[in-house]
């Protein structure tokens, strides 16, 4: 199934941009640091930027399918997939 994910302006009916996400069935969303990610349970993660200019960041894929809600802890995302856990770091560079 594909999501679109809509970037609204604050006029009523007004769409700014809009981005096509392929899910399976599940898209987790979590926003930090002027940043929003998305990922679905396939395993692929899109970063976008908050705020009113439509910009992506990133598309990353973990090669295997998350599991759970990913949690943000301080500069590290943690996903949790069918065989591993992942903790991505930005700060560390890993």
């Amino acid at each position: 199934m594909i999501h679109p994910l809509r970037l609204v302006s604050r006029n009523p009916g007004v769409l700014r941009t809009r981005m096509l996400f392929a899910a399976v069935e599940i898209v987790y969303f979590m926003a930090s640091d002027g940043r929003i990610y998305f990922s679905n349970n396939d395993g692929q993660t899109c970063v976008v930027t908050a705020g009113t200019k439509f910009e992506l960041l990133a598309t990353n894929n973990l090669g295997e399918r998350i599991t759970a809600s990913p949690a943000i802890s301080g500069n590290a995302l943690i996903y949790r997939t069918d065989s591993n856990l992942y903790c991505i770091d930005a700060a560390a560079g890993r």
